[in-house]
């Protein structure tokens, strides 16, 4: 009987099967444990609240919210509502209509 070449070796059912490992994904940690070592403050320095009516309240000394304020003072925050099945915004787009209706405070 002669021998023939088959050139896929997954269809040669004479070799041993290789194995390949599988990499395990990395277990990711709980969002709490992640972000539970961020910064270490003692709660010593941080403001005690107190009550007001019905709300907690921390007072904030006026140096610290000046330079806050200050640090923010060129950022803006917010969201742009698109409707439904729009074509969403890219970054520039963005800012080439913000700027061009903003001209006056830049």
């Amino acid at each position: 009987m002669s021998t023939f070449n088959i050139p896929w070796k997954c269809l040669d059912f004479d070799l041993e099967p290789t194995k390949t490992p599988i990499q395990q994904p990395k277990p990711q940690k709980p969002f709490g444990e992640a972000v539970s070592n961020i910064c270490d403050i003692p709660q010593s320095q941080l403001p005690q609240a107190v009550i007001k009516g019905d709300d907690y309240v921390i007072q904030i000394p006026e140096d610290e919210y000046s330079a806050g304020m200050d640090a923010c003072k060129f950022n803006l925050h917010g969201r742009v509502i698109w409707p439904k099945g729009s074509t969403p915004l890219i970054v520039v787009a963005l800012k080439a209509k913000l700027t061009s209706l903003w001209k006056n405070l830049l």
